[in-house]
This record gives structure tokens, sequence and C-alpha cells, in this order.
């Protein structure tokens, strides 16, 4: 059973789209015995996006256009005409996209979401960050997998999240605001943590396109305390994230995979999309909820931050969450036996 993934990733839209597709697919093909293949549609990949892909996938760049209707037609016609399942992970694929492959093929369609803003006539609907009472506008036919228990994590971080931590001081610091970080919070977040002399250790994580990179290299040359990882594969980030005690993170998929790995949490939003994951997440103990990352009153978190850690360290016990990939997993094989019956 072939499943394609249709997502992209640029330095303007960020790589989470791709991120959790590629965990996906890892939770569905993660065994020799599994009957699915899973094959990623990407318009335009970097050469890096291109070669994590590989690794494990098969991946076919698409051409590049803002025409998506055209692209959807295309991709049915092209690809999905024997009995298959199209998993779709992008804000510019919404109803239109959906109802051509309906239309043109007996594929099923699965949709990753956090934004809930159009119709779907997806087959099941992925909502890792959302609250279980959402409503969703979709067909009666739409199975929804929403909370946190459904988060889209590749095998480190479910592994991670099968050990419990427990962190009695703070002193080493994990800093990534992921692939759009087009207000420099890396950095301000940085000069924050220089302040204070417990941290002995900030582990900073960008990607090769950081616009800000320059900037970040003179800083380190400057302090022997922070270090600087680029494009790191998921052990690499899963271990990092393991041997930090607290993150400054936006409350995107990065946030689900600290809160798998369990180091405390200042968690903001950095764009619109972030905020259902926010909602869902600013209830666990282990994180401090600061609103919005770009109006944030720096010198007010500053004047805190002893406290936050001392609070963290001595009043909260990190929780693991509680996730199901084998549910998930559970219904693409029933999507699976429905396409078998059904052609």
């Amino acid at each position: 059973m072939k499943i394609y993934f249709r997502a992209d990733a640029n330095s303007q839209i960020g790589w989470g789209h791709v991120v959790r597709s590629m965990a996906l697919a890892n939770i569905l093909c993660d065994d020799e015995n599994s009957i699915f293949e899973s094959i990623f549609l990407v318009q335009n990949p970097s050469v890096t996006l291109q070669n994590q892909i590989k690794e494990k996938f098969e991946l076919i760049i698409l051409q590049e256009t803002n025409d998506f209707l055209e692209e959807a037609h295309f991709i049915t016609q092209k690809y999905l005409q024997d009995k298959s399942i199209i998993v779709l992970d992008h804000y510019q694929i919404q109803t239109k996209y959906q109802r051509i492959i309906k239309s043109n093929s007996n594929s099923k369609i699965v949709c990753i979401d956090d934004m809930n803003s159009w119709h779907f006539l997806a087959d099941i609907i992925i909502n890792h960050g959302g609250n279980k009472t959402e409503k969703y506008s979709c067909e009666s036919y739409t199975k929804l997998l929403v909370g946190t228990e459904y988060a889209l994590l590749r095998q480190p971080f479910l592994k991670a999240a099968l050990k419990k931590r427990e962190i009695k001081k703070i002193e080493t610091v994990f800093i990534c605001f992921g692939g759009a970080d087009i207000d420099n919070l890396t950095n301000k977040a940085i000069e924050l943590a220089l302040n204070f002399d417990f941290i002995k250790k900030i582990n900073v994580v960008v990607t090769n396109d950081f616009p800000f990179l320059e900037e970040l290299h003179k800083l380190i040359s400057e302090y022997s305390t922070i270090n600087i990882y680029q494009n790191l594969d998921a052990q690499k980030m899963a271990s990092l994230m393991q041997n930090s005690d607290l993150a400054f993170a936006p409350a995107s998929s990065l946030s689900l995979e600290l809160l798998a790995t369990q180091p405390f949490m200042i968690l903001g939003k950095s764009a619109d999309n972030q905020a259902t994951i926010y909602q869902g997440l600013i209830s666990y103990p282990q994180i401090k909820e600061i609103g919005e990352w770009q109006n944030l009153n720096w010198n007010k978190l500053k004047s805190e931050f002893s406290q936050i850690c001392k609070h963290f360290c001595f009043e909260t016990k990190t929780i693991i969450p509680n996730l199901a990939p084998s549910e998930i997993k559970k219904e693409f094989e029933n999507l699976y036996q429905n396409l078998k019956i059904n052609n």
C-alpha cells in the first residue's frame, strides 16, 4: 500500500510540515513487516531536505507552482489511480484540492492540521495539538484523531517519552525557534540566558539558512558556553533535548518533541497557526506560558527568570504524555482494509 505525503519546507514556512509527516511515515513503516510504503511529494526541496527524506523514504520532486488546484489534478492522475492513501500537510491545500482527489480517484485522504480553518473531505484528520472537544467542519465519515496522545513524533522521541526524568537544577538551556525564525528570537533568548551564572551551557539549534547566522556566530566567538547545531537528525536532536534542563521554544511540533524528552519549557506563540498547540500545552506544570514571542517583554522575563527556574525544579514534576502511535497505525490499517474491500 503506497502512502503519499504532500508537504513542503523552506525558510518562510519552516520545516514542521515535513518533519511531522516524516514522523508519521516512521510510525507507519517502523518494522520490516509493515504493509505501507511511504513516498514524499515536495516542491523544490533543499539538498539538506532531500537527503533527510531519502535516508528512509522515496522522494518525488514536484514542479514549483502556486496553482495548487492544477497540482491536485496532476498528482491525482499521475500517482493516485491505484488504491492508495495521500497525507496532506499544507496550509495552501484546502477543500477544493481534497475534492479534486475525491472526485477523480478512489484514494483515501488524511489531513494533518492545526488550523481548523476550512471544510475537510478527509477520511482522517490528525491534530496532535488540539483539544478533544474541538469541532471540525468535515464529512460524517471523517475520523478525528485530536490531542497530544496522537503526537506525530519520530522514533527517538517516542523512546525518550518512556524514560522519566528528574531535573533538580537548571544548568543547560536548549534554544530553537524552528526553521522560520524571521524575528531573530534565537539571539534574544541567548542574550537573556547569558545573564545568569547558573546557566553553564546554551545549546542552540538552527538551520543552514537561518537569516541571522553571522550575528549568531559572533555571539559564539565571545562566549564559550554557547554551542551551535545545524540540521540535526532526529536521534541527535532528541539526545540534545534530553541533555538540556530548560528550553525556549515556539508552540509548534518542536514543543511536542520537547514534551516527550521532558526538559522544562518556556513556551510562546511565534505564528498564528500555533494557537491550538499553545492552548493544549500550557496546562502542563513543566511549561511557563509567555503569550506571543514577538510581543514579549524580555526585561520582565529576565527579572523573573531565576524564580521561574526555581519554581520548575521545586514545585512541579515533569509529565510524560500518553502517546498512542499504535492507534494511529491502526487507523491507517483500517483505511487499507477499506480500500481492499471497495476496490
